[in-house]
């Protein structure tokens, strides 16, 4: 699973690099505009497209039928019929291209939160790192924070007994890439704390433990080990909201929009049916 998510991750980067200078809203237009024309294709080569054209003519005919015999109750009933039956058949052989595409459309939107789901940190932000460890019975006093240069810790470290966890308030001063080490006697853990001021940077806000769908989530982090005195470490990373004609929205609901509006203009042009 690391493999996988370094792999992907190396390919979301690439993508990236060209976008990084552009607005957070810019960037994720192009890449909701290319993502729609990408699903489009996508539903064209694993569809039946004759199918679905014929499928499609049904549906019209039988609802022209149903509006020109309106004296007629009985052909109304049976336009209306065969209608929702060519629709039921219709959503069947559609139902195949798509849930094929939900595998990918999920991985991409996994690595797109990384980058799109939270600002990183600006210099003298205010945030709370939080630590959970694994198992019960460890004496959360024994557990330490050390930020080395560029971070600054605020304050006492909160613990919560019942929770097994202890959080600090941190304070980035300068911008870049910084480590937290977390020291529970003669073991360690470290985590990584993203600071910018730019638009876009990639951001991990959980550290997981060894847990499958726990690292297919958070993929921008290898997961801590499977003897740490860790069980996951989080940093309450601001949430992102990007812009859409004035109206501030979450960024996979600004995707979807954008994205099916595109495949929608352009399915003529790509002689798509859907």
């Amino acid at each position: 699973m690391e493999l996988f998510n370094r792999t992907l991750g190396l390919a979301t980067d690439l993508v990236m690099a060209p976008l990084r200078g552009l607005s957070p809203s810019i960037s994720l237009l192009v890449l909701s505009a290319a993502l729609g024309l990408l699903l489009l294709l996508l539903f064209r080569l694993t569809s039946n497209q004759a199918a679905i054209g014929s499928l499609r003519r049904r549906m019209a005919a039988h609802l022209l039928e149903f509006r020109l015999f309106q004296h007629s109750l009985g052909i109304q009933w049976s336009s209306l019929s065969r209608m929702l039956l060519a629709n039921l058949i219709y959503l069947k052989v559609a139902a195949r291209p798509l849930l094929l595409m939900l595998v990918p459309l999920g991985l991409v939107l996994i690595q797109l939160n990384q980058w799109y789901g939270y600002h990183p940190l600006k210099p003298d932000e205010t945030a709370v790192v939080a630590l959970k460890l694994a198992g019960e019975g460890l004496d959360l006093s024994r557990v330490r924070l050390e930020t080395g240069d560029g971070l600054e810790l605020v304050g006492r470290p909160l613990r919560i007994p019942h929770a097994g966890e202890v959080n600090w308030s941190i304070r980035p001063q300068r911008q870049g890439t910084h480590r937290l080490t977390f020291l529970f006697e003669d073991r360690q853990v470290q985590k990584a704390i993203v600071t910018s001021s730019q638009g876009l940077a990639r951001v991990s806000a959980v550290t997981p433990a060894r847990d499958f769908w726990d690292v297919l989530q958070h993929p921008a982090e290898p997961p801590l080990p499977p003897d740490s005195f860790a069980e996951r470490i989080s940093v309450d990373y601001p949430a992102r909201r990007i812009d859409l004609l004035g109206w501030e929205t979450h960024w996979v609901v600004f995707l979807l929009i954008v994205s099916t509006l595109t495949a929608l203009a352009f399915k003529r042009l790509l002689r798509v049916q859907i």
